[in-house]
């Protein structure tokens, strides 16, 4: 399978209310996978690959242009990777977006339907966030 097909399955259960929508517990809701050997796994910065220590995401060297990290601390022995989000900040997960718990991208609250992540642990104290790749 191709990467950027690749998806996991979670559960939803939506409630809602004339006024309100609460999301109580998980249903059947495929969300995609980053990519790379390590999806899910944040970023460790700084890392070594190809003998050069690097300190934020780089380029694939594709024609997408797609920017990459290690999961380790020396890509060059553990070989693991994820793709990096569309700002070139790297996802962190898990994070919190309204009171729940993302191990991945979400769509929720985003009416494009683009996927995206937080930037930090805490969406909601840090309000740092970025659309993540396709």
């Amino acid at each position: 399978t191709d990467m950027h097909s690749q998806y996991i399955l979670v559960s939803l259960n939506l409630y809602f209310s004339p006024k309100t929508f609460h999301l109580k517990s998980f249903t059947h809701l495929y969300l995609p996978i980053l990519g790379g050997n390590a999806p899910g796994k944040s970023c460790a910065f700084p890392f070594f690959y190809n003998k050069q220590i690097h300190y934020t995401c780089i380029s694939d060297g594709e024609s997408s242009e797609k920017l990459w990290c290690s999961t380790t601390r020396n890509y060059d022995v553990d070989k693991k990777w994820t793709y990096c989000s569309t700002s070139g900040k790297p996802c962190v997960f898990p994070f919190i977006y309204k009171k729940f718990k993302f191990h991945t991208c979400t769509n929720l609250a985003e009416a494009s339907g683009k996927f995206w992540c937080s930037s930090t642990e805490n969406y909601y104290q840090d309000h740092q966030w970025s659309y993540c790749p396709a």
